[in-house]
């Protein structure tokens, strides 16, 4: 039996714990298998709670249409080992706050998400180990152009020139060096983003956080005019969303589909 991923889990706890609704394996393992296809509409469609019936999918979301397609066709799932072929990154670092970084391998036409991390409140060698310990081999790695700032300091490097020299890592030296991606709107890079995801396929346990966050990445509502404002929100789908827009702009004029994907024919 395929494992259920942790976000799963982690409702079917809340369900027992909060509302007294125990399932069985079979039961879980079942809701898996329905919610790999329906996606969002999964809680709408086969409701735990009286309140889940009248839910809808994420309202303004950027990306809803894409995702649609990647539940019906299945493009989120268990994927091939591809092990022998290397894997590009694409950060999105913040100071201070939550850094988000997508591990792609190239398969073919096909972007392969392998794997995904994010955190908080930590420096940069933390990253940079987590990169070690995963002991992928990497064939770029790619960064907005504020990864060229200088830090404050009596030094006043920048992130990429530190991530260049290094830092001792297991009692050795890691070091990296960052590509720095194409500067784009974020308009134009939500479109690279709605162009490239049809090609995508995500292993659904690895991502299933910025899977999560990628699909609920939506518009900020504005209250006084009742109406979605043509700007992201900013909130916790934010830096996950950021990376995978870099992660599109990067790829955008290094590679074209070879074919083209009517989403419209998916619903």
């Amino acid at each position: 039996m395929e494992p259920i991923p942790k976000r799963l889990i982690d409702y079917f706890t809340e369900l027992s714990g909060k509302h007294g609704i125990r399932l069985t394996d079979k039961q879980k393992a079942w809701y898996y298998a329905k919610e790999k296809t329906l996606g969002y509409d999964m809680k709408r469609e086969y409701p735990s709670l009286p309140a889940e019936a009248f839910q809808q999918s994420v309202e303004g979301a950027y990306y809803a249409r894409q995702f649609r397609y990647l539940y019906q066709n299945k493009r989120i799932g268990t994927l091939p080992d591809n092990s022998h072929l290397p894997v590009h990154t694409y950060w999105d670092i913040g100071v201070g706050d939550s850094t988000s970084i997508w591990f792609v391998r190239e398969v073919g036409i096909e972007f392969h998400i392998i794997d995904h991390y994010s955190n908080s409140g930590e420096g940069l060698r933390h990253y940079m180990k987590i990169l070690k310990d995963k002991g992928y081999t990497y064939a770029s790695h790619n960064a907005p152009h504020d990864i060229d700032n200088r830090e404050f300091g009596s030094d006043a490097k920048s992130r990429r020139e530190i991530a260049r020299e290094g830092y001792e890592i297991d009692g050795q030296k890691y070091a990296i060096r960052f590509d720095v991606v194409p500067k784009l709107s974020i308009d134009e890079g939500i479109e690279a983003v709605r162009e490239i995801l049809p090609n995508c396929v995500f292993d659904e346990h690895r991502c299933a956080d910025g899977v999560a966050h990628l699909e609920a990445y939506r518009k900020e509502w504005d209250d006084k005019l009742g109406c979605w404002k043509d700007k992201p929100l900013h909130d916790f789908t934010s830096h996950d969303a950021d990376a995978f827009r870099y992660f599109a702009v990067s790829r955008k004029n290094k590679q074209r589909p070879a074919f083209e994907i009517n989403l419209g024919t998916t619903f």
